[in-house]
């Protein structure tokens, strides 16, 4: 999941060491879109399913950083 965040820190051009200082509103530390993604893989992973883990699967953010961080 660090990889994910991390991901979309990247996308925004900031990352983990500056969003400290920021109020992140974001649940899970991911996008909506990356936890539906994520939730997807924990259905299977529940369900009995291998599951890979692989950050090409998620999204970068569309929306601005301003909508998650304060």
């Amino acid at each position: 999941m660090m990889d994910i965040s991390s991901m979309e820190l990247n996308a925004w051009n900031s990352n983990p060491l500056a969003a400290v200082a920021w109020n992140d509103h974001r649940h899970a530390h991911m996008t909506p879109d990356n936890n539906e993604i994520f939730y997807k893989n924990v259905l299977k992973w529940i369900g009995g399913n291998p599951v890979s883990i692989d950050i090409d699967d998620y999204v970068k953010p569309t929306d601005p950083i301003s909508k998650y961080f304060i």
